[in-house]
């Protein structure tokens, strides 16, 4: 194997151990096992199907299975988990808050969408993969420090479908509204994400951020809404407050 390759393996397999460790001791194992299994199942077939299809870029070498390179699962799993707790760090910093599940996925759709233009400008400039031109909506002409501005938007979008299903189903915090917070999200990605993509696609040169302005402005049309399902949401925590005491007092 290319020694440069090992620039980017090692420093991975000390990220991901630390992750996990972190996940452990914040989520629990059962949260951390579920994380890190639908993650990587998630995104591990998508690679599949890029590798087997049009796929926008061709790997140089390393570990593969099925004809899909492990170190792109990988690297998804590590970049949603950080872009998840830092979205929580900012929006949550007094613990888990079933209330912000939209504004959670949509803010770390938007920082994992900063992580993308890191990730992407480096390996791409290393020599770690190179860019298909020949599929659509990927121009030369559009590039930026060698990276099409249209794969910023596809970071974004891959992060907000998995998170938002995620957050409702898996997340045990969000069990109790999961049917709110569906209607929610159901309209979020039906509606954001077509005009995501439509805004990747005409996204003109240096424009970068029009996939995520696109997910802040819904975020923001939806704002009502959101606020009537945390002030219900509300209510049902201090009901349950007094149910509970209630129980004790029995006891």
């Amino acid at each position: 194997m290319d020694k440069s390759k090992l620039i980017l393996i090692i420093p991975a397999a000390f990220v991901m151990g630390f992750i996990v460790v972190h996940s452990l001791r914040v989520n629990g194992p059962a949260l951390t096992r579920k994380f890190f299994f639908w993650s990587f199942l998630y995104c591990y077939t998508k690679e599949f199907i890029n590798a087997h299809s049009r796929q926008p870029e061709y790997f140089s070498s390393g570990l593969e299975l099925f004809g899909t390179p492990m170190m792109v699962p990988f690297g998804w799993v590590i970049s949603i988990y950080l872009s998840w707790f830092l979205a929580e760090c900012i929006l949550c910093p007094r613990g888990r808050n079933p209330a912000k599940v939209l504004p959670t996925v949509g803010l770390s759709s938007m920082i994992i969408a900063c992580i993308s233009f890191m990730v992407e400008c480096s390996g791409g400039n290393m020599g770690w993969w190179e860019w298909n031109y020949s599929v659509p909506g990927l121009w030369h002409e559009n590039a930026l420090l060698k990276m099409p501005v249209k794969i910023i938007g596809g970071w974004g979008t891959t992060n907000l479908i998995f998170m938002s299903f995620f957050m409702v189903y898996v997340v045990s915090p969000w069990r109790e509204v999961r049917h709110k917070a569906l209607k929610i999200i159901g309209i979020f990605i039906a509606v954001g994400i077509p005009l995501g993509l439509l805004a990747s696609n005409l996204v003109t040169r240096g424009l970068i951020v029009a996939p995520i302005v696109t997910m802040t402005a819904f975020m923001f049309l939806l704002w009502p809404r959101l606020r009537d399902y945390r002030a219900s949401r509300g209510r049902r925590v201090i009901d349950s407050a007094r149910e509970m005491r209630g129980r004790r007092s029995l006891d």
